[in-house]
């Protein structure tokens, strides 16, 4: 088959005879074939820019530091909202809000009290400024500014500090994150992650792709004003180029982060050093905030808590030690969380639609015709009906016949998905249920109907039946609490070669 053979039905002219282009072709092509060229060469284009866009942010990634030698002096004198930053591979997480809050507490501009053993009571007094106190930059202010506003007489609940207002919360997480990056990038160890270079070289790609799209629309109607559209790409492909994508390292960013990093070995010694409460920071003054910084303070994570908190990382004490996992949610999976009647349901009305779309439409690779492009392009949806039918078939039925049983502690239990019932109440439908079962730092969400997530909580360790393909959880009991699982933990011992000591204020 040439090219000069192919015809495409959706070019056609009246009366079904093909497409008459306002000038002659080249090759000797026909007017169809010369079209379909003109497609698949702006498709290229598209595609190499696009690759080109992949391999840049992949080459202006982060990539892991080594930790520099365990010591226990600090390194610079960067705040600890700068050094989670740079500790978390340049992205400005919670601890970065709750390692600036405890900062405030180290230099005297706060009072952590807690009158009681447990830790949730407590309260944070706002005092006078301290005696030659060096001033607070923008986002240690900010932080400030939000304990001044929450107490009354001086004095706020640590668990009161936390916002009600998600869209609130969300406005006053990005103005937090804006200062303490444009603080990062005036030190030097911060930039952006495209820099003008890469974004000039991405821009000009982008021209290309644009151009093949300008002249193929002004070739095809012979009307200037068809140029528009070859804009119109060009502005779709800037805009994807020039979205903030994160900040990334700089040179002496890494070396810096070296630095704290070591600190952060050394601190990961202690065992006592992880349970310390907040109101230790009157003892152990910055090396409290450090550590929060740095992610070796579980129970200050756990309680600094201002509603910012993210349930993609979350602690787990699972394995006998705390650390860290990562949690992912799905969102675009169609499978995820449903039932199995829904999933059958869905996969038969699929294999039924393909079979009949096969039957209506056939299957055709011929393309030698007026009209078999679009033959062609219904048929391979049908195929892919089919396909996908029986797919999506086989494994609901999988999941039926092949359940698994995990054991594991519960990390996260929220409500995610919910209907209307009624003029003024909605219902609750389904849970996102994270759990760990000890053999990965990351994890992904089990989803759950609420008569089983109702009967655990956060901490407590669970056996659970579930069906692997769709992440949804058939059955739920609970094996211990959270206190008789905290209660049964040895007590760490108390590392005798650390004291804290006075760090430059």
């Amino acid at each position: 088959m040439l090219w000069s053979d192919v015809e495409i039905s959706w070019l056609e002219g009246d009366g079904g005879k093909p497409v008459v282009l306002p000038f002659d072709p080249p090759f000797g092509l026909s007017g169809n074939a010369f079209v379909l060229g003109q497609v698949a060469v702006i498709a290229l284009t598209f595609l190499l820019w696009f690759l080109l866009f992949g391999l840049t942010l992949r080459w202006t990634r982060p990539t892991p530091i080594a930790p520099a030698p365990p010591a226990q002096d600090f390194p610079g004198e960067e705040p600890p909202a700068v050094v989670s930053l740079l500790a978390n591979r340049w992205r400005v997480t919670e601890d970065a809000v709750e390692s600036t809050l405890l900062d405030l507490a180290a230099r005297h501009w706060l009072e952590l009290r807690q009158p009681a053993a447990d830790p949730l009571q407590t309260t944070v007094h706002v005092l006078t400024q301290p005696a030659k106190a060096t001033p607070l930059n923008r986002y240690e202010q900010q932080v400030l500014d939000r304990v001044n506003s929450e107490s009354r007489g001086g004095v706020v609940p640590i668990t009161a500090l936390t916002f009600r207002d998600a869209a609130e919360a969300n406005r006053w997480r990005h103005k937090f994150e804006s200062a303490v990056i444009a603080d990062a990038r005036e030190r030097g160890l911060s930039r952006r992650r495209f820099s003008q270079p890469l974004l000039g070289l991405l821009n000009s790609a982008a021209l290309i792709p644009s151009a093949a799209v300008a002249l193929f629309a002004a070739e095809l109607a012979w009307n200037l004003t068809h140029l528009f559209w070859g804009l119109f790409a060009f502005a779709a492909l800037s805009t994807i180029a020039s979205r903030p994508l994160g900040e990334r390292d700089t040179p002496e960013g890494r070396e810096v982060a070296r630095g704290w990093l070591g600190l952060r070995e050394f601190l990961r010694r202690d065992e006592v050093f992880a349970e310390l409460p907040p109101s230790a920071v009157a003892v152990w003054d910055r090396y409290l905030s450090y550590g929060d910084a740095l992610g070796t303070t579980r129970v200050c994570a756990m309680l600094l808590d201002l509603g910012l908190g993210d349930r993609k990382r979350l602690w787990s004490s699972y394995t006998g030690q705390w650390r860290q996992v990562r949690v992912k949610y799905p969102r675009f999976w169609g499978r995820y969380g449903k039932s199995a009647p829904r999933l059958l349901l869905a996969a038969v009305a699929q294999l039924a639609a393909g079979v009949w779309a096969v039957r209506a439409f056939g299957v055709t690779l011929s393309v030698d015709s007026p009209g078999h492009i679009a033959d062609l392009v219904l048929g391979l949806i049908a195929l892919y009906l089919v396909a996908r039918g029986i797919y999506r078939l086989a494994r609901t039925l999988t999941d039926l016949v092949a359940p698994r049983t995990i054991d594991g502690e519960v990390l996260w239990v929220q409500e995610w998905q919910s209907k209307q019932q009624g003029e003024n109440s909605t219902v609750v439908v389904n849970h996102h249920l994270a759990l760990d079962d000890g053999t990965a730092d990351r994890v992904m969400a089990w989803v759950a109907p609420p008569a089983l997530a109702g009967g655990v909580r956060d901490g407590d360790e669970a056996r659970i039946a579930v069906r692997p393909w769709s992440r949804r959880i058939t059955s739920v009991t609970r094996t211990r609490q959270r206190h008789e699982r905290l209660g049964d933990q040895p007590k760490p011992q108390a590392a005798t070669e650390f004291r804290p000591r006075s760090a430059p204020q």
